[in-house]
């Protein structure tokens, strides 16, 4: 249990890295850029579908090392002059009604093995006002009320002073239990914009350069949805799937714990322990 916190903690840490530019200011106009991207996902389901669905081959890294436990990333910057306008998350399973999210810049889809473990969302694509932000968080846990989640924590009572006086800067709106299985987790969060350095923050909400203090406080809104509950009680949907993710790695490398490449579940896509 411990090895896959430390792992999921530095995919977090890699998430503030990568997202801290994302929201950067810039005068420069974009060129033609391609309407948002939706990005349909859901728990479990494979990587490969994944990718075939929305039209772009899996990033392998750069020497085609990737592991078998880690995050795709899908990135579209302030500045950028091409590729989509943003993406969307649409989070379906076939149990209950779609759940469809606001464009935003970056989406970070989670997978151990080959199976989708999680998903999360920075939104929108511009930093809101609170009270925008609020209604935006709002509308969201309605969204998923209205698919049937299981609202597991609500605390409405919050306001822009209590963001900025409690640690991290943000505030949990809602956590649920995704369609109503008790081995899932998802939340609604709103934070303050651009506090702290880059690659500090988690989750990733901060810029490149703090803003003038003259700015008017700026928020945005992170949701998450994932296949596990952080809960020693309750089994957690993807626990089968780390056991096969043992199970090959082992039948490998001889060492459960060792990551081997992605590429031998992709070679192999209808393995099993």
């Amino acid at each position: 249990m411990t090895h896959w916190r430390t792992v999921m903690a530095t995919i977090c840490i890699t998430a503030a890295g990568l997202a801290a530019t994302l929201w950067t200011w810039t005068e420069e106009t974009a060129a033609t850029l391609a309407p948002a991207k939706s990005l349909p996902v859901t728990l479990l389901g494979d990587v490969v579908s994944f990718h075939q669905h929305i039209a772009e081959p899996p990033y392998m890294g750069h020497d085609g090392g990737r592991e078998d436990i880690g995050t795709f990333f899908f990135e579209a910057p302030a500045a950028a002059t091409e590729g989509p306008d943003g993406y969307v998350l649409r989070y379906e399973d076939g149990e209950c009604p779609p759940v469809i999210l606001p464009a935003g810049r970056m989406v970070a889809v989670d997978y151990v093995g080959p199976w989708i473990s999680g998903v999360s969302a920075t939104l929108p694509m511009e930093p809101l006002s609170f009270e925008e932000a609020r209604a935006m968080a709002e509308e969201i846990m309605e969204k998923m009320m209205a698919a049937s989640w299981e609202r597991t924590y609500h605390r409405p009572d919050f306001d822009a002073a209590r963001i900025a006086n409690v640690m991290g800067h943000r505030h949990t709106l809602a956590r649920f239990t995704v369609c109503g299985d008790t081995g899932t987790y998802a939340s609604v969060v709103v934070r303050n914009y651009g506090d702290g350095p880059a690659g500090h923050s988690i989750p990733p909400m901060a810029v490149g350069q703090p803003l003038p203090e003259n700015t008017p406080t700026r928020y945005l809104v992170r949701v998450e949805i994932l296949g596990r509950n952080f809960s020693d009680d309750t089994p957690n949907l993807i626990d089968d799937r780390k056991a096969a993710v043992r199970s090959m790695r082992e039948k490998v490398s001889g060492n459960a714990k060792q990551a081997i490449p992605l590429s031998v579940w992709l070679d192999q896509p209808d393995w099993q322990p």
